[in-house]
Parts: C-alpha cells; sequence; structure tokens
C-alpha cells in the first residue's frame, strides 16, 4: 500500500501544475513513513476547506434543480452550493434564465464548435472565471428540456444527453460548454446581447477568499494511478474538512399487521383491489399477500409495500403516460398519494436516484428513488425473502403506460441527540485504496456523505460512499470510521 502511495504523490507532483513549487516540493511533506492521504489532510493547501455540503432535493416539482452550483472567479478562489444550503435557491433564481434562454433558442447565438475534453477541465480549473452546474442524474436532452419547461430543446448536435455544463463569462455575452457523458462529445456555443452578466453573478456569491476545494482533475485523479488501476471522474470533489453529522432515526414505521384493517383496506383500494373480494394469505412471518387475476401485493411488517403484475400489458393505470416525463410525474403522484394513505405525518423527502435517459422506444421506464434527511441520501441495503434484496425506497416500473412493478418501503427519520464525527474525504479515499482487492479497472464517479438502511439499525450513523464503476457495472462502497464494506446492487 505504502509503494502505492508513493507512485500517487509522484504523478500528482509531476502533473498538477498549482501543486509544483512551494507545497509539493517543500522537505516537511516528506517524513519517514510518509502516508499520502493523511499528510495532505495535513497539508496547508486544504486549511481553508469549506465543510462538506449537503445535498437535497425533491422528486418532482425540483426535477430542473441541479444537485451543486461551483463558482470559479480567476483568482483560483472556488465557492460550492449544494441544493440544500442556505442562498442556493438564490443563486440559481440567477443562473435559471439562462438555462432557458439556451434551451429555448432565445439568445443571439454568435458561434457554436466542438471542443476537446481538456478545455472543459481547464474552464473548472480556477484559471478562469466559471460557473459550473451539475445535476444528480443525467437527463436525455428532450428530457432535459422538458423538465425546465422547453418541450423542443434547441441542443447542438452530439449532444443527446445532459448531466452537467459550465457557463464562461466574456466581456461582452458569455459561452456554455456541455458535456455528453455518454459519448465525451463537448459542444461551446457563444452568446451575445443576452443582456446577462456572468461575471456579476460570479463576484456577487463568490466572496470566499480561500482555494475551497478540488475538483479531481485538478489532482490528476483523473490519470490511472500506477499498481491501482483505479481513475476519479474528473469533476468528482475532493474536500479535506468535515462537520460532525447527527445519526439518523426511524422515528415511524406504519403498522401494517393484519389487524389493522382501516389502512390495510384503504391501501388495497389505492392498488384498485376490492377488499371485500381479494384473495388473501398470510404467512409465518407476518407478510401479507394479496392475489387477484392479474396482479399480487405484498405487504410486510418492515413497512415493505410490493405490487406486481403477471404481465407487461396488465397493471395500475396511468392518467398520462404518453412520454418519461409524463410517466415519471404520474408515477410519484401514485406514490405521493399511497404515503398520503399511511398517514406518516411527514412530507415524502425522496429523489431521483438512477439516470433519465430516454427509452421510450421500448415504452419502459424504471424509476428508483431514495429518501433524503438532512440533506443525505438514505442508502437501502435490505434482505428480504429468499435471494430477494431492497437497494431503493421507492422503486417502481412502468411499461405501456401502466406501473407493472412497484416497491416502497416506508420510513420517517429525526435527529438523535448526539453527533458523529466523520473521516475528512481524503481519509475515505485512503479506505477506497486499501479495500480495493482485484486488478480490474474501477472508476469513481462520485464522493458524498450517506446514511445506510438495513434491517439491523434503529439508529443509523452516517458515512461515507464512494460511487463507482467497474466493467460496466455500478457499485456502492459504504466507508464509516470503524470500516468499509460494497454493497450489493441488482
Amino acid at each position: 500500500m505504502e509503494k502505492i502511495k508513493t507512485l500517487i504523490i509522484y504523478i500528482l507532483v509531476l502533473n498538477s501544475l498549482f501543486l509544483t513549487s512551494k507545497i509539493w516540493f517543500s522537505e516537511k511533506l516528506w517524513p519517514s513513513g510518509y502516508n499520502f492521504f493523511v499528510s495532505l489532510t495535513n497539508n496547508n493547501l486544504f486549511a481553508g476547506f469549506t465543510r462538506y455540503k449537503r445535498q437535497y432535493s425533491y422528486p418532482k416539482e425540483n426535477l430542473s434543480i441541479p444537485k451543486v452550483i461551483t463558482l470559479c472567479s480567476d483568482s483560483n478562489n472556488k465557492i460550492v452550493f449544494y441544493n440544500s444550503d442556505t442562498g442556493f435557491f438564490e443563486v440559481f433564481s440567477e443562473i435559471k434564465p439562462i438555462i432557458e434562454g439556451y434551451l429555448n433558442g432565445s439568445f443571439q447565438k454568435a458561434q457554436q464548435s466542438n471542443v476537446t475534453l481538456d478545455d472543459y477541465y481547464y474552464a473548472i480549473s480556477g484559471e478562469i472565471p466559471a460557473i459550473y452546474v451539475d445535476y444528480q442524474i443525467a437527463y436525455s436532452a428532450p428530457l432535459f428540456g422538458q423538465v425546465n419547461g422547453v418541450n423542443l430543446p434547441q441542443l447542438p448536435d452530439g449532444i443527446d444527453v445532459i448531466k452537467n455544463f459550465i457557463i464562461i463569462p466574456h466581456d461582452i455575452g458569455f459561452s456554455i460548454l456541455v458535456k455528453d457523458p455518454k459519448s465525451n462529445a463537448v459542444v461551446r456555443t457563444t452568446f451575445y446581447d443576452t443582456g446577462i452578466d456572468v461575471g456579476k453573478i460570479i463576484d456577487k456569491y463568490n466572496t470566499t477568499t480561500e482555494e475551497n476545494f478540488f475538483f479531481a482533475s485538478e489532482l490528476n485523479l483523473n490519470k490511472t494511478l500506477p499498481e491501482t488501476n483505479i481513475t476519479f471522474d474528473p469533476m468528482v470533489i475532493v474536500f479535506s474538512d468535515y462537520e460532525e453529522v447527527p445519526p439518523a432515526i426511524i422515528s415511524n414505521i406504519p403498522d401494517l399487521r393484519e389487524d389493522n384493517v382501516d389502512l390495510l383496506n384503504k391501501i388495497l383500494r389505492h392498488f384498485s383491489y376490492n377488499p371485500k373480494s381479494v384473495r388473501r394469505y398470510i404467512d409465518t412471518s407476518g407478510v401479507i399477500t394479496y392475489v387477484e387475476n392479474n396482479s399480487s401485493l405484498k405487504i410486510y411488517p418492515i413497512g415493505l409495500i410490493e405490487y406486481s403484475s403477471i404481465s407487461n400489458n396488465k397493471g395500475i393505470e396511468l392518467n398520462d403516460a404518453q412520454s418519461q416525463y409524463s410517466a415519471l410525474n404520474e408515477s410519484i403522484d401514485f406514490a405521493q398519494n399511497l404515503w398520503n394513505i399511511l398517514n406518516l405525518g411527514e412530507s415524502l423527502n425522496i429523489a431521483l436516484s438512477n439516470d433519465l435517459v430516454d427509452t421510450s422506444t421500448k415504452n419502459e421506464y424504471t424509476f428508483n428513488l431514495d429518501y433524503y434527511y438532512g440533506g443525505n441520501i438514505v442508502l437501502v441495503d435490505i434482505p428480504y425473502e429468499q435471494n430477494k434484496r431492497l437497494n431503493h425506497a421507492l422503486s417502481i416500473t412502468v411499461q405501456n403506460g401502466k406501473i407493472t412493478k412497484f416497491s416502497f418501503l416506508a420510513r420517517t427519520f429525526e435527529d438523535s441527540a448526539k453527533k458523529v464525527d466523520l473521516m475528512d474525504t481524503i481519509g475515505a479515499i485512503d479506505s477506497f485504496y486499501e479495500q480495493k482487492k482485484d486488478s480490474s479497472m474501477e472508476k469513481v464517479e462520485e464522493i458524498f456523505i450517506s446514511y445506510l438502511l438495513d434491517e439491523r439499525a434503529q439508529i443509523i450513523d452516517p458515512c461515507w460512499t464512494i460511487k463507482s464503476k467497474s466493467n460496466g457495472m455500478t457499485k456502492i462502497h459504504v466507508i464509516a470510521n470503524g470500516g468499509s464494506h460494497e454493497l450489493e446492487q441488482d
């Protein structure tokens, strides 16, 4: 492991332009028994980092809300706003007209050209002023337009999927760089006479005097590290500082036992079952199974409700599922109405977890959503029945305009009186390196704080989570102060 870390240092020293003289070549960074990530934590370069910003969004109304907005000045100062932060929506309100004008074609277009990935990463290096806008999930281009109120978005050729983009101010006008995450194509479009001064927006909200964080590309972590076969997405944000995070306590689980007849009947009617005629079975663990000709509904004492139809053409009819966007809205409404029936006394705070790349040719959509508590995602990893595993709080499959599969784990959460001191991001990365056992190539796509909901705990401690991809498969690595492990994914 020490050899690997030494190689990492070597690469960073050779390639990082702004880590070359005063800091990286100082003898103080080379103690005996050198541990790269621990030393990096203690490095004054990272002393000014802002505390970890918490992520949060709503499922339906805020589909157009980014996950994070980063403002970069040309003095290499940066500030990040997550969508749970105070001040986020004030910043977003000034950027939203830029997004809308770009999509609806109302801006005067001066120039458009293909540029390189290096151009894209340079734009957020701190060498020039820029605004980086990142969404938690990838949207197909038509769907991205729809969630932003533009049915026929005027996007550049070659951009079929959008997950993030960069706005660069000029003396007159600005440029927008959009990267397609599937093809890695990057298109730069320059606009004049828009009446929007992007430079003033950056100066107004980027009031920090410190270098708050780095993107992985700035540390050259997006290069494959020798003997590790690990690389980072260039846009991964690396923090060194952290905050105390309270554990989440499960405060309410719906009473789904067989003697709660009134509630069970309301649930049955919501799924278009007749409580008086439906066939019912109860197993020894208290799981209630309702069966009709075309579907079954299972209700578990743990607060899980699971529906399944017998074919793609049978299921719960949605009023409007002609497009992915309308199917998503209808599905969320269906889940929201079920939540209201359960009457748990809290809002349904869930957000989408899977990309929304259009599959309309198949007329089949799957939507996965998870709870957010205190701005942090609540991951689910619960085995149930034989060889079945729950990976999301809410999962909905729509086929031919009908819900054919539906599973929902109902929970509410509240704060614990205590707080947990998490290791910093660098320590989490170090643990990730240590736990990698095979030689397969692995790309880190995200690093964030989360809660892990399993079948054991009533009190859920926060943890670091690293999302990576290897051989086309997504992996979720959970890293806590007491150790780390990889979640099983379906």
